[in-house]
Order: C-alpha cells, then sequence, then structure tokens
C-alpha cells in the first residue's frame, strides 16, 4: 500500500546491499535509513511512513521484511530529522503536515521541538486551510510535544473559530483538551466550543465528556479577574461556562450508572472536579472506587492526582489504611512523596472521614510514619522551590510540614498509639532534620515577609484586649509566631486563657 511505500523500497534496498555484503547494528540502520529518505523520499511518502512507524509498529516491521534489527521508534526519529527541515522550507502540503505531526509527536523529545519550532511559519500558513478534525490533530501533536507556540495557537484558535461549526463531537474535544493542555485560552475559539457542545453532547463518549469538562476546567478566568469556580456555572455571562459545564456532568453521572468508565477517564474527571471544586460524593466515590480505578495498579502519579481530589472533594468512600499499602508508594519520586503526605494528612484529620476509615491500627500507623518520614528526607534534599521574589522557601511546594506538625501538635488521643513507641529512630531522626530544616533563620525571615493580617485576627485581638482591661489584667499578646511548621496568629499567656474563657463563650 502507500503508507508501506517508502518502507518496502528501503527493505530492498537493504537486501541489496546485504547481498553485496554490507551489513551493520541497529545504529547504523537508522543513519542508512535517514540518508535513503533524504535521497529522494517525497512528502507523502515520509508523512505515511511517519504514520506506520509510530502508529502501526508491526505493519511497518512486515514491510521491512528481511530487515534485522529494526527499531520502529529509532527509525521514526531519523525520518523526522529529515522531513522536519523539508517541512520548514515548505515542502509538505496542509494534509501532510497534519499527518507527519500526530505521528511524530507520538515519540517527542528536544529534537522534535526544535524542528517544530523552526517549522511554525510553514505549519501556520497550512492550517489556515484545515478542517476541525485536522485541526484538534495538529493542537494535539503540539500539546503531546509540550511545544505551547503562541502564534501557531492563535492562529488554529482563528480557524477554529470559523469551522468548529462543522466539526464532530471527536474534533471538538480534541480541540478543546489541547489548547486546555498547552494552557491557552482563545475566547472566541471556547465560544465557538460552547455552541458547538450543546450540538454535539450525545455523540460524546465518555472520554470526550471528561476531556471537555477538564478541558474547561483548566480554561477556568485567573482568580484576579473573578471567581473562577462562579464561572464554571455561569449560565449567563458571556464568559460563563455553565451552559457547558452543568450538560456534561449530567452525561458524566448518566456514564457512570452504565458503568462505562476506565481508569485514564475517571483521573481526568475527578481532575475536573477538583478544579472546579464541584462537590458531588456520589459521582467522585464512583470514580474513585477499585473497580474503576484499581489502586493496587496505578502508578504514583495516578496515586497522587486522586489523592489531591480526594482531599479537596471530601470522598468519604477512600480508606486511608489501604492507601498507605499500595505497591506503588514504594516507587513514588521525592516530589511525588510530599505531594501525598500532604494530600494524605489532610484526609487523615479531615472532619468528614468516617471514624471506621482512619487510621485504628498499629500497622496503618507504622505505615503513615515510614511515608512521612520518607517525605522529609525527600523535602531537605531536594531543591527547595521559588518565591515570586526568587528566593528560596521550602514551604512554597507541596511538602510534610503540615502533616508533621500534626503529628507531633494535635492530642494524642487522635493517634492510636504513640509517636515514641511506633516510630523507629530513623523516621525519629528524619523528622528532627526537617524541623531543624524549617525552623533555619533564613526560612523564617524570608516567611515572616509574606504573612497577612485577617480581619478576623485583628477582632480577636481587640476583643481579647477589652476583656483585659474589664477584668484589670495586665496582659502581653504576642502576634505572628513562629512555630515550626505553623505561623501562630496570636499567642496568648496561659494564665490569661481560663479568664477570657467565660466571657468569650458568653
Amino acid at each position: 500500500s502507500s503508507m508501506s511505500r517508502l518502507l518496502k523500497a528501503f527493505a530492498e534496498a537493504e537486501r541489496q546491499l546485504s547481498r553485496g555484503g554490507g551489513s551493520g547494528a541497529a545504529a547504523a540502520l537508522g543513519l542508512r535509513f535517514q540518508r535513503f529518505v533524504q535521497d529522494g523520499a517525497s512528502a507523502a511518502d515520509c508523512a505515511a511512513a511517519a504514520t506506520l512507524l509510530a502508529k502501526r509498529p508491526r505493519a511497518a516491521e512486515e514491510a521491512l521484511a528481511g530487515v534485522a534489527d529494526i527499531d520502529a521508534r529509532g527509525l521514526l526519529k531519523h525520518l523526522g530529522a529529515v522531513a522536519l527541515p523539508r517541512l520548514a522550507a515548505g515542502a509538505f502540503g496542509p494534509e501532510e503536515t497534519t499527518e507527519l505531526l500526530h505521528a511524530l509527536s507520538r515519540a517527542p523529545d528536544a529534537q522534535l521541538r526544535r524542528g517544530l519550532q523552526a517549522s511554525s511559519g510553514a505549519v501556520q500558513r497550512a492550517v489556515t486551510s484545515l478542517e476541525p478534525q485536522a485541526l484538534a490533530l495538529v493542537a494535539n501533536s503540539y500539546a503531546r510535544a509540550k511545544l505551547r507556540d503562541q502564534p501557531l495557537m492563535l492562529q488554529i484558535a482563528r480557524r477554529g473559530s470559523e469551522v468548529l461549526c462543522r466539526a464532530d463531537a471527536s474534533a471538538t474535544a480534541g480541540l478543546a483538551h489541547a489548547f486546555a493542555n498547552l494552557q491557552t485560552y482563545h475566547h472566541g475559539l471556547f465560544s465557538a466550543i460552547k455552541r458547538r457542545l450543546s450540538e454535539v453532547l450525545h455523540e460524546l463518549s465518555i472520554a470526550e465528556v471528561a476531556a471537555c469538562l477538564y478541558a474547561i476546567a483548566r480554561s477556568l478566568p485567573p482568580s484576579h479577574r473573578g471567581d473562577p469556580v462562579e464561572a464554571a456555572f455561569d449560565i449567563e455571562s458571556p464568559r460563563g461556562f455553565g451552559s457547558a459545564t452543568l450538560p456534561l456532568l449530567e452525561r458524566l453521572r448518566q456514564e457512570i450508572e452504565k458503568n462505562n468508565v476506565d481508569r485514564e477517564t475517571a483521573l481526568l474527571a475527578v481532575q475536573a472536579m477538583d478544579i472546579m471544586q464541584f462537590r458531588d460524593d456520589s459521582t467522585a466515590s464512583r470514580l474513585l472506587s477499585d473497580a474503576v480505578l484499581g489502586w493496587r495498579s496505578a502508578s504514583p502519579t495516578e496515586i497522587c492526582t486522586a489523592l489531591h481530589a480526594v482531599s479537596n472533594l471530601e470522598v468519604r468512600s477512600v480508606p486511608v489504611s489501604q492507601m498507605l499499602r499500595l505497591p506503588a508508594l514504594g516507587r513514588a519520586s521525592p516530589q511525588q512523596l510530599c505531594m501525598l503526605s500532604s494530600s494524605l494528612n489532610r484526609i487523615i484529620h479531615a472532619p468528614f472521614l468516617p471514624a471506621r476509615a482512619r487510621l485504628r491500627c498499629r500497622r496503618s500507623y507504622r505505615a503513615w510514619l515510614r511515608l512521612l518520614s520518607d517525605a522529609c528526607q525527600a523535602a531537605v534534599v531536594q531543591s527547595p522551590a521559588r518565591d515570586e521574589d526568587g528566593q528560596a522557601s521550602p514551604l512554597r511546594s507541596a511538602s510534610p510540614a503540615a502533616a508533621l506538625g500534626c503529628l507531633v501538635l494535635l492530642p494524642s488521643s487522635t493517634w492510636p498509639c504513640a509517636l515514641g513507641a511506633a516510630a523507629t529512630l530513623p523516621d525519629l531522626r528524619r523528622f528532627l532534620q526537617f524541623s531543624r530544616h524549617l525552623r533555619s533563620a533564613q526560612h523564617a525571615s524570608e516567611s515572616a515577609g509574606g504573612l497577612t493580617t485577617s480581619e478576623l485576627q485583628t477582632m480577636v485581638e481587640l476583643t481579647l484586649r477589652r476583656i483585659a482591661l474589664v477584668e484589670k489584667a495586665e496582659v502581653s499578646f504576642r502576634a505572628e509566631v513562629f512555630a515550626a511548621p505553623f505561623w501562630l496568629d496570636l499567642v496568648v499567656p496561659a494564665e490569661f486563657a481560663a479568664v477570657a474563657a467565660e466571657p468569650m463563650l458568653e
């Protein structure tokens, strides 16, 4: 067929070479393939061969019958090394450009991103004549490559605004999802997407419903331009998404009832609900159930995503003890350990969690201490995040600070057994090392500069001072006291606390 023409021609050239006594390793094979493509392969043949290598590697191997040590991904990269400069020179038509980019983006790397940047002008010219499905493919190619080419995305948005009225459900969802992944918003395009979603809603698959919800969640206005959560459900404002969000959520519930949800779709849906702060315990519980998510086979990244949603959406049905025994926790990266400790701590101490789901046995408590110990070590070792002024700040990113503070400062009745009895000496050393890390003078000075005093805090302090005057008590208050890992708004002497309690309760 036309898709395998270039590969078959190369296989024939290799057979002739082997009959002549030539042979080589896989690396040499790739270079020979690159020279073969460079010597005269057409744009159409390059695009077709790229599609075969990227999407159908077994068919590519059949076309290359007789060629030893085939590496489809390696051959795809060698083909890209020839095709991308040609693309930049304008040698590919719109359809060939779409097919080539869609295939090459299956193996994204720095070489591909450099080639795409050099080809920006040619791709911008190509998208001006593309139909919705091809536009979605090009946009998703750049999303997979993690390359945000603003001039190109503007051209795609303008073209999409014109032609989206004839897009099918797949193209509509694909275009929205690509722009969300590239964190790019274009009002005209998303207005067209909202209109089109109302027309193709019942044609969307469950995966496309989740993709659209995620796209809406990632495209909400920033907080300085208004309430993003309000915008998600606003059906009156031109910039509101309620006309799309509410029907999509209803479709999601219907598909969940039919048990048509897989893990990838469930995670995408709960991420959208998390961002939009849409609390629906029944929907979230079904999406995060073991039957759908398969917790024991989930990756560390998937578990981080799921537990973050559980803590934010207050999902009651996730048992913490089972979460702490998941195999993937042993493969978590340092940053993921910090994220997991933060999310699990919020779940463990959340008022919404039923008693049966809390840590009630020594084994679970020990597993929590082990995870927290690993997170403390990771937080000390990994480079701290930077604040707005570029200064290092250990608490700017996910951190086990709050979890460690709760462990040490909360009443002992919260835990099933004493800290000293359950923690090992290496764990306690890590806790101490992390606490010292937080208490460093540099961190204290950086954190104090960004503290703010709330109106409630001021009112409480004034009330306490009035009580002190009435009771004729000489009291000194301290404000903004650093007690690692927390900043205390107001510190009151113990002897005054009992005096002030009765009037305040009255």
